[in-house]
């Protein structure tokens, strides 16, 4: 290595000693300002004197033009340099004439500062009702939004939704067997065969029907004649369902109906 290329080390290599220990003097400078209000309250007074003294009432008009809410919100916490809450910063933007002129404004504050921290994660929320910049807290983690809570419907919902999956997976398809019994289908297929309307066939079954058991539905003769109608009569093993005796439903599996 020649001597130049010596030279040029020696000078990257205290350049780099100063960048880190400046950098080390700029943290422990936030961390300070974080934890001591008086010291944010100077560094405001400070601020707040040098932007009268220097700013002409045109500049003061113009520090928050053209921006939007939220970036007036990260603008009005640079500009003040200590935590603020959002009726504080409502005051500062109504000191440049930049207040919304809404029913509620500050209900416009939280919602811009909510967005800032959403979009750009540079402001946090530092107690119940005051934000500051991320930049004052460098060891404070982003807090994780909480995941919203399912509400009863939901579960219930998902619940079925996941029965229902685990019952195709075996094979099953549940549901209620058809109402419309066997001895009722020679004589809705003759009435259907003779043109009568559902309603005839469905009072011709009702009628027919022992007192004290419960009638075939209207939708059951509509199911009966659509299938009969479309070459897809009710399979033979169907008749297993009326076969096989009553169980209680404590004690007994899911009624399982034949998809054909």
């Amino acid at each position: 290595m020649t001597k130049k290329q010596l030279n040029i080390l020696e000078i990257y290599l205290q350049l780099a000693q100063k960048r880190d220990q400046t950098k080390r003097d700029l943290e422990a400078l936030e961390a300070a300002l974080s934890k001591f209000d008086l010291i944010a309250v100077e560094t405001q007074n400070l601020l707040e004197a040098q932007i009268s003294s220097s700013a002409t009432p045109d500049d003061a008009e113009q520090i928050f033009s053209g921006l939007t809410q939220a970036e007036m919100a990260y603008k009005a916490l640079l500009i003040i340099g200590r935590p603020l809450s959002a009726p504080e910063i409502l005051d500062v933007w109504s000191k440049h004439d930049c207040a919304p002129d809404s029913v509620n404004p500050l209900t416009q504050v939280q919602t811009a500062l909510r967005q800032r921290a959403k979009k750009h994660d540079d402001v946090m929320k530092v107690s119940d009702d005051k934000w500051g910049l991320r930049a004052w807290y460098p060891g404070e983690e982003k807090k994780e939004p909480q995941k919203a809570v399912k509400t009863q419907q939901q579960v219930h919902v998902s619940r079925t939704v996941e029965g229902i999956k685990q019952a195709k997976q075996k094979g099953r398809h549940h549901g209620a067997p058809p109402r419309l019994r066997p001895e009722h289908w020679e004589l809705a297929t003759q009435l259907i065969k003779e043109g009568a309307s559902l309603r005839e066939i469905h009072r011709q079954i009702v009628q027919m029907t022992p007192a004290g058991e419960k009638p075939a539905s209207y939708q059951s003769v509509h199911h009966y004649k659509d299938r009969f109608l479309n070459a897809d009569p009710y399979p033979e093993n169907w008749k297993v369902f009326f076969e096989s005796p009553q169980q209680s439903d404590a004690d007994s599996e899911p009624r399982i109906r034949v998809i054909k």
